[in-house]
């Protein structure tokens, strides 16, 4: 009976400390995504962004899911002398880990999916490039900022295209890259990746694929492709 009792005691505190931990993280999760993330979070990014990028930048929503992690819905970045469309991220997902070192924590980010990414590149009748402004500002500073190590293990792409619009000949050529499959593996001493896309311009369509890795030691690209 003593037994009994004891199992039952144990059971009942097994049970509160349950309800107890899933209720904090349903509050966590309630607070990140009503409040912080929302909020907070998504104005720095739109804020910083624009600064950097010196262009008009807007954000759907941010979430954070289980799953998914950290989720981002359309990401749209515009030219600020036109409000022109230069890139729009329909969905990006990550999932982040901070941990502890002896020497440093680290930021490790297992997978990151994109999808639906809309990439639009002119090269203008005076031979500039619209995404030349989408290059950071150099800032003059003593002090280099500090940030945590980033570890990116997998990166997917699909669904997406990128399209380049040329105005400096006559008609303007226009070539659409529609990208299927696009995945990204990084590693401290290589990158490999491959690709799976359809390459359309105004006489063909063609499939191309590649794959290939890039060496930081060696700054050596090994790159295998097949159009058809």
């Amino acid at each position: 009976y003593k037994s009994i009792k004891f199992m039952r005691k144990k059971l009942l505190i097994i049970s509160v400390i349950t309800i107890f931990l899933a209720a904090s993280l349903s509050f966590a999760i309630y607070y990140l995504n009503a409040y912080y993330l929302p909020q907070k979070v998504k104005f720095e990014i739109t804020k910083t962004l624009s600064d950097k990028l010196n262009s008009i930048v807007k954000l759907e929503d941010i979430r954070f899911n289980l799953l998914k992690g950290i989720v981002i819905h359309n990401l749209e970045i515009l030219n600020k002398k036109d409000s022109s469309p230069i890139l729009k991220i329909g969905n990006a997902s990550a999932s982040l880990l901070i941990l502890p070192s002896f020497k440093q924590k680290k930021i490790i980010i297992p997978t990151i999916n994109i999808k639906d990414i809309s990439l639009n590149i002119i090269r203008y009748q005076d031979n500039k490039f619209n995404i030349l402004d989408l290059i950071p500002k150099q800032e003059n500073t003593n002090k280099s900022p500090q940030f945590l190590p980033i570890l990116i293990y997998r990166i997917n792409i699909a669904n997406s295209n990128i399209t380049f619009l040329d105005k400096t000949i006559q008609p303007n050529l226009k070539q659409t890259l529609n990208i299927s499959n696009l995945k990204v593996q990084p590693t401290p001493f290589d990158i490999d990746f491959g690709l799976q896309a359809t390459l359309i311009n105004d006489k063909q369509t063609s499939a191309l694929e590649l794959s290939g890795k890039y060496q930081f030691s060696s700054k050596e690209l090994k790159i295998t492709s097949r159009l058809k």
